[in-house]
């Protein structure tokens, strides 16, 4: 019998109810928000931006840049680029393609079977809030690789997946990833899966995906990659997030020198462009990585050009691995148009001209260029900006800001063209890239393929040019030969190469101009940095070498070096004093080693440095005694304490009776001969110098003394609840173990079938795989026990099943179950079950058309039953309602539940009936088994501060307090402000000294509660004492807590005071948000201080740039701003400051008027102003007529002073230049008095 496929319907409850609607999809991506912003950066370091250099050059000289409007167009009509006659090659050429793959055949298990295609991301089984994520993302069918990958990977599976580039590869092993985690252990916090990509850029890509696909998750992600800060990474990985995405340099460096940071319970190993890594330049990382991770695990592979190389899989200690390839590794796209430009050696001198000639008119947006070397793509980025082409570069010479940026205002299409090297070539996917251009040639296939593969991606079409010298062409025909595609070549035209040749000549000295200064601003700012450096050394020299000194991954040349150093260290200090002089860092290196290793031994667990110390002396004496000459007879009998002996025994006897008691064979363990026992006392000293010398920071792996119960550590194994014996214990451990996603539990039931279980362990199991919300699990257990008939099937267990029923398959399939149910199992269970089911799905009708029915039926309604229908009103915000049902729940004689009481003194919070609230505030009081909480009593204080009650809202704050626990903040800070509303200052004082003495840990949160508070006193001293002492503690620097005291001042009307404090932070190094100036111009606005306000929104504009584009000015202000500019400024000032304005809200009504208002009062033309607002789909209104009456008006008076001046043929002259809508009677009339 075929099972009906299950149906996922989303529930609609309030805290989902705005998620659930229809939304545009998200993108994935965003890289501006991992860093500071680049205007940020280059303040900080007192340095320009090469925009900002570029700028001043083409300021200074008038720059000649080619007009080719009047040009032919590059040739469209392209041909096959002719291959060569090479078909005697060719046989040998596929023998050597196929050797690899022969080889690699034992290696990898078979993939038979696998299924290439879904029709949903439902069929491959993963959770709702994965589809949701999903969803939001506009992904709705799965892609080849995506199809085949999930469903090995959720089993657990080692995998080298490759698919063509842009099929979706980083979700391919993202979703499974995070339908593992839904199912961990939440209370045992571990790093449980390690992201590795080549680049940095690759590396925020992938964090940034993560972050999308576990939007709706508990998941944590972790960026670790060079070039961000440091500190913030070790408080991350500190804090145990459950994914972590890095580079192999950052991610080793942070093993080494970050304390309480492991990769012990890693349990799965992802390497993104794996066949990058495993390249000379990461191998060696890569194999230092591998080896600190734990052996049972699982390892992914993904590439679009995987490698072939079984050797270098072997390093990886693959199991089984699983070879997925969706595409072959050199297919590409099939949108994709490949074209060639032939550079001849004459004319390789000229390669930068043809790429201006195609850049400025064939391919003029969305481009991403490759260049060969980092100095090559900075010129080219400087020859774009000084031809006014809007560009970015990405390399290796910029900073992480700076990349990062890049991509950012690439990504915004707010440049047009990406310079960059082979940074760029690799899994980064930027929607909408038109055209790649390889303007120096790929080394290989390999490279060619990843360029490419930046266009043409999901689907969109694309265009490859590559740029083809003499040298490359050989090259490049293997390339296309071996990928069967067939490249076209593009002629470009002769006189545009020429112009743009000529250009570029005499653009040579501004090129020289901006890289010269450059140079200078680099030599000043190491200059600046070696005197700091200095500087900090001599103030701060005791605080510096107190730190542990950093240690770095080496080579295994430095890493044999070090060895032997150590070995002879060891003997130097075994014979006496070595005879060699050491330097006095070395000196300070070995006493700053011997201070960390006694500090981590302080901080052992007691019985461990105990038995640490008690080795020592043993160690100690054995030496004394070889070296005073007594023999190694009497040592042989000393290699064991009494304790340690002790401790051995009991482990054992404890580890026989757990495996008896679980029904395992025990095997007799045979005494150890005398032999055995002397050979391993002989070796005791070695073990103990060993032990001691090697760094106690690295966590040593417990070996299991005693065959039978072996603790089982492995990542995503849950614990099992209860204590039941044998064969209970055995099918209860055995099936909550099961817990990957689509895993089906009935395989493990039927072992069990023949054997006596009890029936309460079923249904545990069943209890309890709903509580870890894996409800198809628990349906398979449920129908298990109802269709074998193990046990009496009672109402209650009807009524679950009929719940998972509704959670798996939906509402009508929990309806047609309990349609199929007799007269007799249709109890007040199964009904209450139903009803839960309408209600959580949000169906109003049925939902009380069901609940009349059971009332009808006189079936006992429970609590339950009525705070489903309470829910169902609350929802719907009908809080009427919600009180009549309570009202005749009372009636019916039903006791209410704590959850029956929340919702009705909501309903009367809402509804602002305090003494309603009150009365069953009161009655939940009386209720021994009730416990009422702080936030309940905080809600109804606030409701008598609003109706001016303050002597009932002190009391119900006093009770609040008293349910309130120690280390409760967020308790605090609303008791805090409560008590500010009331103005009462020493009840604040006293519970920020309480918080402090509970908490010990303040957050901004918390400061900003007691600083707002503070402000709404109006007592600004005490606020500044606190803010300085935010100042002092804080080391990430967040601007929402001065803005609170910005606020404070503004609304006192201290505008001044809040410019000088803004101002202050400026001088000190502090660079504010927007917002900050944004307050402040608001503050100058309501005191009519134009002017100061028009500096600071003029601040705030420039700043929205990076993190804080989210930024929009206060309406108030930007009205105000245009309706002052446009009666008092030129309008020069005035179309800057829109100018500016434009770029952070839309163009509207305003804007113009201020701009015509300023056009008219100079006497200037307004016709391009309305023809573009006509544009903008603005229309005229009855203020614009106003104002161009303001324009007509003034014609009438300048023809009558023309009259007066210079006579009357000049008046007339003037009169007949006018345009016909102008010569209104006004100007008529004045005509004619001229006259």
């Amino acid at each position: 019998m075929e099972e009906e496929e299950p149906k996922f319907l989303f529930e609609t409850s309030d805290e989902e109810e705005e998620r659930v609607k229809p939304r545009k999809s998200q993108s994935p991506w965003d890289f501006g928000v991992y860093s500071e912003s680049v205007a940020e950066e280059h303040a900080r370091r007192s340095t320009t931006s090469i925009d900002s250099k570029i700028s001043k050059v083409r300021e200074e000289h008038s720059l000649p840049i080619p007009d080719e409007s009047d040009e032919d167009e590059d040739d469209p009509e392209s041909e096959p680029e002719p291959e060569p006659e090479q078909e005697e090659n060719k046989e040998e050429e596929i023998e050597e393609i196929k050797k690899p793959v022969v080889a690699k055949q034992p290696f990898f298990s078979s993939s038979d079977g696998t299924s290439f295609h879904a029709n949903s991301f439902m069929d491959l089984h993963i959770s709702r809030p994965l589809l949701r994520a999903c969803e939001a993302l506009g992904y709705s069918k799965p892609t080849p690789i995506q199809a085949a990958c999930i469903p090995l990977a959720l089993s657990g599976r080692d995998i080298c997946g490759s698919a063509i580039t842009g099929s979706g590869k980083t979700a391919a092993f993202t979703l499974p990833v995070l339908e593992r985690l839904l199912f961990r252990p939440k209370r045992i916090h571990a790093i449980r899966v390690l992201v590795l990509t080549p680049t940095r850029e690759l590396a925020v890509q992938v964090h940034s995906m993560i972050e999308k696909l576990a939007q709706f998750t508990d998941v944590r992600c972790c960026l670790v990659v060079g070039g961000l800060s440091t500190k913030v990474q070790e408080a991350a990985l500190r804090s145990m997030p459950d994914i972590v995405v890095a580079t192999p340099g950052r991610m080793i460096d942070h093993l080494r020198n970050t304390m309480s940071v492991g990769l012990e319970d890693l349990a799965v190993l992802i390497l993104d462009e794996a066949d990058r890594l495993l390249e000379l330049g990461f191998s060696a990382e890569i194999s230092e990585l591998v080896r600190v991770c734990p052996k049972k695990r699982q390892t992914m592979l993904f590439s679009a050009t995987m490698t072939e190389q079984v050797d270098e899989l072997i390093k990886l200690s693959l199991n089984k691995p699983l070879r997925l390839s969706a595409d072959p590794s050199t297919k590409r796209p099939a949108s994709l148009t490949e074209e060639v430009v032939r550079v001849r050696r004459t004319r390789e001198v000229n390669q930068e001209a043809v790429l201006l000639a195609l850049c400025s008119k064939t391919f003029t947006s969305q481009v991403i260029i490759f260049s060969g070397t980092k100095e090559a793509a900075h010129r080219l980025k400087i020859i774009f900006g000084l031809c006014g082409l809007k560009a970015a570069e990405l390399h290796g010479n910029l900073t992480q800001v700076q990349r990062l940026d890049a991509l950012e205002v690439f990504r915004k299409q707010e440049v047009d063209f990406l310079i960059a090297t082979d940074v760029a070539a690799r899994g980064l996917d930027i929607i909408g890239v038109k055209t790649v251009i390889n303007f120096a040639c790929p080394r290989d296939l390999t490279s060619y393929v990843h360029r490419v593969g930046r266009t043409a991606r999901a689907g969109r079409a694309g265009y490859a040019v590559t740029f083809v010298t003499d040298n490359d062409r050989s090259i490049l025909r293997a390339i296309a030969k071996r990928a069967g595609s067939k490249l076209r070549s593009r002629i470009v035209a002769e006189q545009s190469i020429s112009k743009w040749c000529q250009t570029i000549e005499q653009l040579e000295d501004q090129v020289s101009e901006v890289l010269q200064e450059e140079r200078d601003e680099r030599a000043i700012r190491k200059a600046e940095m070696e005197a700091t450096k200095a500087e900090n050394i001599i103030k701060h020299r005791d605080e510096i070498f107190s730190r542990p000194k950093k240690t770095w991954f080496s080579t295994e040349r430095e890493k044999l070096l070090a060895s032997q150093a150590a070995k002879k260290a060891a003997m130097n200090n075994g014979q006496g004093p070595s005879k060699e002089v050491i330097s006095v860092q070395e000196a300070e290196d070995l006493k700053t080693k011997e201070k960390r290793k006694r500090e981590r031994e302080k901080n052992m667990p007691r019985k461990k440095r105990r038995r640490m110390e008690a080795n020592r002396e043993m160690l100690e004496d054995q030496e004394a005694e070889q070296k005073q000459g007594r023999g190694n007879n009497k040592s042989e009998k000393e290699g064991k304490l009494l304790v340690d002996v002790a401790k051995r025994s009991a482990k054992a006897v404890k580890a026989v009776s757990k495996a008896q008691a679980a029904g395992k064979f025990v095997r007799k363990v045979e005494k150890k001969t005398p032999k055995r026992a002397s050979q391993r006392t002989q070796s005791k000293p070695e073990e103990m110098k060993e032990l001691f010398q090697s760094d106690m920071h690295d966590k040593k792996q417990k070996k299991s003394t005693q065959g039978g119960m072996k603790k089982n550590t492995k990542s995503f194994k849950s614990k099992s609840r209860g204590r039941i014996a044998n064969n209970n214990y055995d099918l209860y451990s055995s099936i909550i173990q099961l817990n990957q996603p689509g895993t089906s539990v009935l395989p493990e039931l039927e072992k069990w079938s023949g054997k006596q279980v009890k029936i309460g362990v079923l249904f545990n199991v069943v209890r309890d795989l709903r509580l870890r919300k894996r409800y198809s699990q628990a349906l398979e257990v449920s129908e298990w026990i109802r269709k074998t008939g193990v046990c009496k099937f009672t109402p209650v267990n009807q009524a679950v099943e009929l719940d998972l029923i509704s959670m798996v398959h939906g509402v009508d399939s929990a309806e047609s179950y309990f349609n199929n149910l007799t007269d007799q199992e249709k109890t007040i269970q199964t009904y209450g079950a139903l009803l839960h089911c309408y209600v959580r799905e949000g169906l109003t009708d049925k939902s009380l058309s069901h609940f009349k029915k059971m009332k009808e039926m006189g079936l006992p309604l429970s609590s339950i039953t009525y705070n489903n229908i309470m829910a169902l009103y609350k929802n719907t915000n009908q809080y009427d309602k919600v009180l009549e049902v309570w009202a005749e729940m009372k009636e019916n004689g039903v006791l209410p539940d704590r959850i029956g009481y929340s919702m009705c003194i909501t309903s009367y919070l809402e509804r602002s009936d305090v003494d309603g609230m009150e009365k069953v505030l009161h009655e939940m009081e009386q209720q021994a088994e009730m416990v009422v909480g702080w936030n309940t009593y905080t809600m109804v204080a606030n409701s008598h501060i609003k109706a001016g009650n303050n002597e009932k809202a002190l009391i119900y704050l006093k009770k609040a307090e008293e349910k309130l626990e120690k280390k409760d903040a967020l308790g605090y800070n609303n008791l805090i402000t409560l008590y500010a509303i009331l103005g009462n200052k020493s009840e604040m004082l006293r519970l920020w000294n309480l918080k402090k003495e509970g908490c010990k840990k303040f957050i901004k949160a918390d400061y900003i509660t007691m600083l707002g508070s503070w402000v709404k006193l109006g007592d600004f001293e005490e606020a500044e004492k606190l803010f300085k002492e935010w100042e002092t503690s804080t080391v990430d620097y967040d601007f929402r807590v001065p803005n609170t005291i910005l606020i404070g001042y503004c609304k006192r009307g201290l505008v001044d005071k809040a410019w000088e404090m803004l101002d202050n932070l400026v001088k000190k190094g502090r660079t504010p948000i927007p917002n900050s100036w944004g307050i402040v111009a608001l503050g100058y606005v309501n005191k009519n201080e134009m002017e100061k306000a028009l500096e600071c929104m003029e601040s705030a504009m420039k700043l929205r740039v990076g993190r804080h584009t989210a930024w929009k000015p206060s309406p108030v202000t930007t009205t105000a701003m245009l309706s002052w500019l446009g009666d008092t400024c030129r309008a020069e000032e005035v179309e800057n400051f829109v100018g500016l304005l434009k770029n952070v809200i839309p163009t509207d009504r305003k804007m113009y008027h201020a701009l015509i208002k300023a056009n008219v009062r100079e006497g200037k033309e307004v016709d391009e102003l309305l023809e573009s607002m006509k544009s903008d789909k603005i229309e005229e209104d009855e203020e614009t007529r106003k104002i161009l009456e303001l324009k007509i008006s003034n014609h009438a008076v300048q023809l009558d002073l023309i009259g007066r001046v210079h006579g009357v043929d000049s008046a007339e002259s003037y009169f007949n230049n006018m345009r016909d809508e102008e010569k209104t009677s006004q100007t008529q009339t004045h005509a004619w008095s001229a006259t």
